[in-house]
């Protein structure tokens, strides 16, 4: 019987490390199914972002623990994306709940826009979804004036607001004045022309003849000028509006006495050096001077 309970003994020490073993076995499988079910739950919510429009990715955290508790953190552009992030990771198989700690955090722009006071808000809203720049729209009314016959020998001047341009200056004729409102509304991205020239009449212009010798010499040399300075920089202006390497609106030209500056800022160096070729191919020009900065 002693010999029994000792043999006993001996398989009950045996059997108890692999019972223990199998044990430990059984719990490290388990965790680790655990584990990855829990990368995997993260996975599938991190891919459902990456397919959404309205959800950034790479802004949202997502944390999965062991009991399907999925955790959201990080930055949402707006309600609507944080909402729909939440909704994604409830939808997922395998979730039990969400915990939403994401913060809202808008873009620069629309947050700078929301200190604003209501009007300047809706002003820049409309400069916002205004397709062409101000300035671009000017220079091509400057350049049609230019091309144009019945209207460059008169002395009219362009504004350009949110697309509503503005005609004032003189004309010598009601004729050339209207025909200069046709020419801007031609203009793409022009909304509306407000007509606000001068009509000076012929007779003024005659006058002229009636001037001392002296006068009407100096006056004859004026118009024995091929070109003015402001039809150069228009004329360099029309290239860069032209142009798809040259940003007009950021690139400012000025003339004087046939010499032409460029100042403003430009994207890179190439485009620096086309500016100032495209300036340098317009006639009349005797130098260019390059103060472009590069950003």
């Amino acid at each position: 019987m002693i010999i029994r309970f000792a043999t006993t003994l001996v398989i009950a020490a045996l059997i108890l490390p692999v019972a223990g073993y199998a044990a430990d076995l059984k719990a490290m499988k388990e965790s680790v199914k655990e584990n990855v079910g829990d990368a995997v739950i993260t996975g599938k919510i991190k891919a459902e972002f990456a397919k959404d429009k309205l959800v950034k990715a790479r802004n949202i955290k997502v944390d999965t623990d062991d009991k399907g508790v999925v955790t959201l953190s990080g930055n949402a552009r707006s309600k609507a994306e944080m909402d729909k992030a939440v909704k994604i990771a409830r939808d997922t198989k395998g979730v039990n709940s969400v915990r939403n700690e994401i913060q809202i955090a808008p873009a620069r722009t629309a947050a700078a826009g929301d200190q604003q006071p209501g009007k300047e808000r809706t002003a820049g809203k409309r400069r916002s979804d205004h397709p062409i720049d101000d300035s671009v729209i000017t220079t091509k009314i400057k350049a049609k004036f230019v091309k144009d016959k019945q209207v460059r020998a008169d002395n009219i001047e362009i504004k350009t607001v949110n697309g509503a341009v503005e005609l004032f200056g003189t004309a010598r004729t009601r004729a050339k004045a209207a025909h200069a409102v046709v020419l801007a509304r031609q203009v793409r991205g022009v909304k509306s022309v407000k007509n606000d020239i001068q009509i000076i009449p012929v007779a003024t212009a005659a006058a002229g003849d009636q001037k001392p010798g002296k006068e009407r010499t100096a006056d004859k040399r004026r118009s024995d000028q091929p070109v003015d300075d402001t039809w150069i920089t228009t004329k360099v202006k029309a290239k860069f509006v032209e142009d798809k390497q040259v940003s007009a609106s950021t690139i400012h030209v000025k003339t004087v006495n046939g010499v032409v500056e460029l100042t403003g800022t430009a994207k890179t160096m190439d485009e620096s050096s086309k500016a100032a070729s495209l300036a340098r191919g317009v006639e009349h020009v005797k130098s260019v001077t390059n103060n472009i900065k590069v950003n």
